[in-house]
């Protein structure tokens, strides 16, 4: 398939895996090989996981030795200020430069929030920006162990996929929740911003199709922040 000079096709040359005493050789179709180094490249932080964790040090090895750069695209997001939940979902492309087009040779999925065990009694505020690495790095992970065909022999890390089973449903039960009075704030805020008083906003977001801020969704509040970011005046 061909967009806009992109070019989106799997790869279809999985790398031949010997294990050493250190670690793991990957030979790939070219000839080419590499090694992964046990405790610095991946490793088992505990027994009771079946398979050694791929770490993002040994994804990056892999990505560059098969000449991929990674692109991301944050596909979801929930930014809940007033509770300190933050949750993020990430794709990561791997993406190679193939006579002028750019191949997509794999793509991976990865989310993160911060009501994950591991946080413990932290904060979101605190770990917020934690978890929104955390969500890109298992975004690579995921696409790197499909791009080299290493299911088999790694896994991601331990918590990554009983949250990717809930993030959709998560974001789906946000999006039909109504925004919080800190995001209602901010719309009025924006609008003064606008030079509109607070009874102009108010007819504003009548115009939009909501009776008051009390019945807007969390997926229209985006839409609605953008358009007040734009205006230049009432009329606008």
């Amino acid at each position: 398939m061909q967009e806009n000079n992109l070019i989106v096709v799997h790869d279809t040359s999985p790398a031949l895996v010997k294990e050493y005493s250190g670690g793991y050789q990957l030979s790939l179709y070219n000839g080419h090989s590499f090694k992964l180094k046990r405790g610095i490249d991946f490793g088992k932080p505990t027994e009771k996981i079946k398979k050694p964790i791929l770490y993002k040090a040994g994804a990056e090895t892999i990505r560059w030795e098969y000449g991929v750069f990674d692109r991301y695209e944050i596909l979801s997001a929930i930014e809940d200020v007033e509770n300190g939940f933050f949750m993020y979902r990430f794709k990561c492309s791997l993406v190679k430069f193939i006579d002028g087009n750019e191949i997509v040779v794999s793509e991976g999925y990865g989310s993160a929030n911060t009501r994950e065990s591991n946080v413990g009694a932290a904060s979101g505020f605190d770990v917020a920006n934690t978890k929104l690495k955390i969500a890109e790095k298992r975004a690579l992970l995921d696409a790197v162990i499909k791009m080299a065909r290493l299911s088999s022999i790694f896994t991601m890390d331990m918590e990554n996929d009983d949250f990717m089973n809930g993030a959709q449903t998560i974001t789906a039960e946000k999006a039909d929740d109504f925004i919080t009075p800190a995001q209602r704030k901010r719309l009025f805020a924006l609008a003064a911003m606008d030079g509109m008083s607070s009874e102009q906003t108010r007819d504003w977001i009548k115009a939009q199709g909501f009776a008051s801020t009390k019945d807007i969704k969390i997926k229209s509040y985006d839409e609605l922040c953008n358009k007040l970011q734009t205006i230049n005046n009432l009329g606008g």
